[in-house]
């Protein structure tokens, strides 16, 4: 891979550009000299604002649960369609909804467990967590299939919500991985409420 020396010269003057009024806007708080990049500075800063979190290593099978029970943002599309597209955003939505206290993160080493269909059927609600569940989904425009069979415990509710089928994946191995029970998670207005609205305040001063 070879970088043009004046496209390297350019991307060097716009950073050093960047780094000065971010500097000077909000009083060296995030410093980009500092930092190097973007993305450090926002972590760092997260950092310096929660000194006293200490969260659990997360291990290499927690990583693989939460990664299969990624998804994207709901699309849909009808084959063949052609025609004007439309989207929308809500300014910082984002940031809203991780700083609200409803919303809860898990900070401890999450706990596997394995359900029978019985005790998935008698559940009153479902346990915060990532489930391994085939989830007959008969409308796409109203939820995402995932094809790894992880889903997290919002994805049931709505599954249940819509009134579709849901199976617990039973073939020995766990099925669930729960962060359920006290102090196993921190609300988000506790976690992200002060980082957002500082922020959310330096985003529109600059």
């Amino acid at each position: 891979l070879f970088i043009r020396a004046d496209d390297l010269k350019k991307e060097y003057d716009e950073y050093i550009l960047n780094a000065d009024i971010v500097k000077e806007k909000i009083n060296g708080r995030i410093n980009l000299y500092k930092s190097g990049s973007l993305s450090l500075a926002a972590l760092n800063y997260f950092y310096e604002l929660n000194p006293d979190i200490e969260p659990d290593e997360i291990t290499d099978t927690e990583y693989e649960w939460i990664n299969k029970a990624y998804s994207c943002e709901m699309m849909f599309s009808n084959n063949g369609y052609e025609g004007p597209i439309y989207s929308y955003d809500v300014n910082s939505m984002h940031g809203r909804i991780i700083s609200d206290q409803k919303f809860s993160v898990p900070i401890k080493k999450g706990i596997f467990k394995t359900l029978t269909q019985k005790e998935f059927d008698e559940m009153k609600y479902f346990e915060f967590g990532i489930y391994r569940v085939k989830i007959s989904i008969t409308n796409p425009k109203l939820m995402i299939k995932m094809n790894s069979s992880y889903y997290t415990h919002d994805d049931l509710n709505r599954a249940k919500e819509l009134k579709f089928k849901m199976k617990i994946i039973e073939d020995g191995e766990p099925n669930l991985l729960s962060y359920g029970g006290t102090g196993m998670r921190i609300n988000g207005d506790k976690l992200f409420g002060k980082y957002v609205n500082e922020i959310f305040a330096y985003k529109k001063e600059l």
